[in-house]
């Protein structure tokens, strides 16, 4: 499955510090053993640059997505959200034009997003839960936080 990864994802899961978190690590070890997956990213490069500015100085990173490049695993689609949806995302307070790019790429490749940004709601964030279920039910979107998505893994692997 073609997969689009928020960029907190890879910073929880690699930078060894106070914002390290294990199910971000674990998802993301899951998703790299797991050669049925790959990642979706933007044509545009606006995914990259916010990789690069949150993790350029992380090494782990780095080789881990030269080795993603190296055996295809990374595709480039169009970034797209037709302008209804955008709209409404916006009126339910779904804005920052950063989520929009991730979210839009996701549309455009298998509707698979793994995220622990709250502006997605994945933690059940009260304020969240309208835009998370537009996104889910309108637009179709697997939305995932680092928990769900490493079960959908797991759950693949098990053969379930």
């Amino acid at each position: 499955m073609n997969k689009v990864i928020d960029t907190n994802i890879w910073r929880y899961g690699f930078l060894h510090d106070e914002e390290y978190r294990m199910d971000c690590a674990n998802f993301l070890y899951a998703f790299i053993m797991n050669r049925q997956d790959s990642m979706a990213m933007d044509a545009g490069g606006k995914m990259l640059s916010e990789y690069n500015r949150n993790l350029r100085q992380d090494p782990e990173f780095r080789k881990t997505f030269v080795q993603l490049q190296r055996d295809n695993r990374i595709s480039h689609v169009v970034s797209r959200i037709p302008m209804r949806h955008k709209e409404r995302l916006r009126a339910l307070g779904f804005h920052e034009e950063e989520d929009h790019v991730f979210l839009g790429t996701a549309l455009q490749a298998d509707r698979y997003l793994v995220s622990e940004d709250s502006d997605y709601g994945t933690r059940g964030q009260k304020e969240k839960q309208q835009a998370n279920q537009y996104m889910r039910e309108t637009l179709g979107i697997m939305l995932r936080n680092s928990e769900e998505a490493l079960e959908d893994i797991r759950g693949i692997e098990g053969g379930a």
